[in-house]
């Protein structure tokens, strides 16, 4: 069964506007160069998404066999991230994502992620949606990793450190976990902002499981979050759900595992393997339908 058809994804990039996204037909102006040392990417690419005619900002079900939509790819090997015919949520491709201990560090951290183009303005509503995979032999583990996260923008010229990701789904022995944090403070000290737990639920394995969050960015009371599992809300919380940065959050997805950036710490696995597909992010027009993953 075929995809949707790859949608166009414009980018005002420092006041310029850049054409349709790649893949799409037309060449992007590309931004390979490498992160600096705390992950941030150069001053050049904070750029705001444009959506399509249907709110569509992102569109990526990997058919294309590249992984050229994506704005930076944290990978430090070749095969941390392979496109695979099986399994697949839809379509007849899919993501494949691995991450190893003995990897080397990408950006202080022991991570294998893609990142979404573009940043998410506070105030305004997105819809994000994507489907993971947890092969059958998914083991548990008492430490816990991050498999999609946005990212806060930290405000360098005030001297602020990288911090805990706003919002976060995440993974740890036998459950996901949808994490956030925020701060209405300007300036964000360290981890020590308030965070807490939208939803938590037991994991299955050898499945695909569907995503879909409406979040509306905000440091104060008028902030969003809401949470889809499989077609189903499964929560709703409002109030601050971000940083009060100058700049919004970013979507990275794939396996982040932040125990591993220390040699000692003990962990029950020493290798990590998923599968990804099916990613859409839309404004408040596109709804819930624009991003949920296809009706099996």
């Amino acid at each position: 069964m075929p995809k949707r058809l790859c949608v166009g994804v414009s980018l005002v990039l420092l006041g310029l506007v850049a054409g349709p996204g790649p893949g799409c037909g037309k060449k992007q102006e590309r931004h390979s160069g490498a992160a600096d040392a705390d992950g941030r990417r150069p001053a050049s690419i904070l750029m705001r998404p444009v959506p399509n005619e249907a709110g569509l900002i992102f569109v990526d079900g990997f058919e294309s066999g590249k992984l050229d939509r994506w704005s930076f790819r944290w990978l430090r090997r070749r095969k941390s991230a392979r496109i695979v015919s099986s399994p697949v949520r839809f379509g007849r491709r899919a993501l494949e994502i691995s991450l190893r201990r003995n990897d080397p560090m990408f950006s202080k951290g022991k991570r294998s992620e893609l990142q979404v183009p573009g940043h998410y303005a506070l105030g305004q509503a997105y819809w994000y949606g994507f489907s993971m995979f947890l092969p059958a032999d998914w083991k548990e583990d008492f430490r816990a990793e991050v498999l999609a996260q946005w990212f806060a923008t930290r405000d360098e010229a005030l001297g602020e450190r990288p911090r805990s990701p706003s919002l976060a789904l995440r993974i740890k022995k036998k459950h996901w976990f949808v994490t956030y944090r925020y701060d209405r403070k300007r300036l964000s000290v360290a981890n020590t902002a308030p965070k807490g737990k939208v939803y938590k639920t037991p994991y299955r394995r050898g499945v695909w499981t569907d995503w879909v969050f409406h979040v509306r960015w905000s440091a104060g009371d008028d902030g969003l979050t809401r949470v889809w599992k499989d077609g189903q809300l499964v929560a709703t919380r409002k109030g601050p759900n971000t940083y009060n940065d100058a700049v919004g959050p970013v979507l990275k997805l794939g396996i982040y595992k932040a125990p591993w950036n220390k040699p000692e710490a003990r962990s029950a696995v020493s290798s990590r393997l998923l599968y990804l597909d099916e990613v859409r992010v839309g404004t408040a027009k596109a709804g819930y339908a624009g991003v949920a993953p296809p009706r099996k």
